[in-house]
């Protein structure tokens, strides 16, 4: 079927409609409202540079194959509830034309206006979605859509709310120079999918952090850094910075690595000092007499120095750790040295710790 730049004046209903050839609306204007609710498309559609002055159902819409909405513009609402994009093939698709017809980016909205609220809630893209450029002022849902290939929201704009709950990504996620208002999106969901950039990454946390999403900007934040670890040059001093950044404090953003740099350091110096005998536990001296001859006795006091249970010396590590001084128990020779060191790293974690903590506490 071919309607190229066709303009329909009034209300337009193919509800329930079969279109078994390539349908072309190129250029079509659609000045009333638009119906394509479960329609079936079992040839290619080509809706670019369409503009859709009223609401536009495609709700339930099948489109078997090619798909394009290039340079479209939806000046009002655009519902594409539960559409299904290049479904798989089935008994009624000619194998033989699919062989030889599979387009890198089968489904496109390169570059749509999309002016009026969009809702493409339960819909589900079997093939890779390319949406870049394109501009979405007010609702954009996605919420419990399924992208089984790579989705490109590369430059879109995204002016209103933008939710993605429930969303499923088996494939990439371009997002890079995308700009949005508010993007509800779960870090858990596209983590793993989410194409890489710092900048991206950066307005992400933004984003989290305007909506109260802490943890998910906190998870985000981790990741960049993480990347930025992997990324420096090796035996480089950003390498080393990224590597000490994340043992002792996870960057700013995980409570845990710095409580376990106090426990770990407090638990491994005492078993140092319990395995190597690096603290004596003194007590009362003991008097012993001795004669000097049969009229003199001598009473001489010898110091009465004891090897410490592991607990005491846990007790010496912890009280040291903090800049304490142990009371009865004593570092031999070297090891004053050991614990001098320990409480410079006490001083430190406990620093780091309060610097962390207050990061999350202080939003």
């Amino acid at each position: 079927m071919d309607a190229t730049k066709i303009i329909f004046k009034f209300q337009i209903d193919f509800d329930d409609t079969v279109f078994i050839k390539n349908v072309t609306f190129y250029e079509s204007e659609f000045e009333g409202y638009a119906f394509f609710r479960t329609t079936k498309f079992k040839d290619s559609a080509d809706f670019r540079e369409s503009d859709f002055k009223g609401d536009a159902e495609f709700e339930y819409t099948h489109f078997l194959k090619r798909v394009r909405f290039n340079g479209s513009t939806f000046r009002k609402m655009a519902n594409f509830q539960f559409a299904e994009f290049a479904i798989k093939a089935d008994d009624e698709i000619i194998s033989e034309y699919l062989s030889s017809f599979t387009p890198r980016k089968p489904i496109e909205f390169v570059d749509t206006t999309f002016s009026g609220a969009c809702i493409f809630y339960g819909a589900k893209f079997y093939k890779n979605v390319d949406s870049s450029h394109s501009k979405f002022d007010k609702l954009a849902s996605f919420n419990k859509t399924q992208f089984n290939g790579t989705v490109s929201f590369e430059d879109a704009h995204f002016s209103g709310d933008t939710k993605f709950f429930e969303t499923k990504f088996d494939g990439e996620l371009d997002l890079n120079r995308a700009i949005f208002n508010k993007l509800f999106i779960k870090w858990s969901d596209i983590k793993d999918c989410l194409k890489y950039n710092d900048l991206l990454y950066l307005e992400l946390v933004k984003n989290y952090k305007n909506l109260s999403w802490f943890e998910y900007a906190d998870d985000c934040y981790y990741e960049l850094m993480k990347r930025k670890r992997k990324d420096s040059p090796l035996l480089s001093m950003s390498k080393i910075y990224y590597i000490f950044s994340q043992i002792f404090c996870g960057f700013g953003v995980r409570l845990r690595f710095p409580l376990g740099c106090i426990f770990g350091s407090i638990f491994g110096f005492s078993i140092l000092y319990n395995l190597l005998n690096g603290i004596t536990k003194s007590s009362p001296p003991e008097i012993t007499m001795s004669a000097l001859n049969n009229s003199i006795l001598l009473f001489t006091f010898a110091p009465n120095e004891i090897s410490p249970s592991f607990w005491e010396c846990l007790y010496f590590s912890a009280v040291s750790f903090v800049g304490g001084t142990p009371v009865g128990l004593i570092p031999v020779g070297v090891w004053k040295y050991a614990v001098m060191f320990e409480s410079v790293l006490g001083y430190l974690f406990l620093a780091l710790f309060i610097v962390v903590l207050a990061r999350k506490l202080i939003r």
